[in-house]
């Protein structure tokens, strides 16, 4: 799956030539955390084409994120700016787990140890 994550975060990110080898990592590690996230008895394969698209937002904004933070993307002769890197990723975060939601386990929140 992580070739089919990968070229969906390439759509997603527009990584140059020198950042595709750290995206491709992003996307093996954004699919072993998804994985890991899901429930008991459901796989990527039961809910495949959110995961491949959770497991893109996650790697794009990994390297989104460690991008500058002037929101710059020059290509070629054209700029275009702006934006805040920090807040794409974050917003990518929060969609992609917000997609993958039914198919995973709990949200990691838990009272332990609170007296009844």
């Amino acid at each position: 799956m992580t070739e089919e994550i990968f070229t969906i975060a390439k759509a997603l990110a527009s990584p140059t030539e020198a950042e595709e080898g750290v995206l491709w990592r992003l996307c093996a590690g954004a699919e072993r955390e998804l994985r890991s996230a899901l429930r008991d008895g459901v796989t990527a394969e039961d809910c495949a084409d959110l995961f491949l698209c959770a497991a893109a937002w996650l790697a794009a904004a990994n390297l989104t994120g460690g991008r500058n933070e002037t929101g710059a993307v020059r290509v070629g002769d054209v700029s275009v700016g702006g934006g805040n890197w920090s807040d794409t990723a974050s917003r990518m975060r929060r969609q992609a787990w917000k997609i993958m939601a039914p198919y995973c386990g709990g949200d990691g929140f838990a009272f332990v140890g609170v007296p009844g």
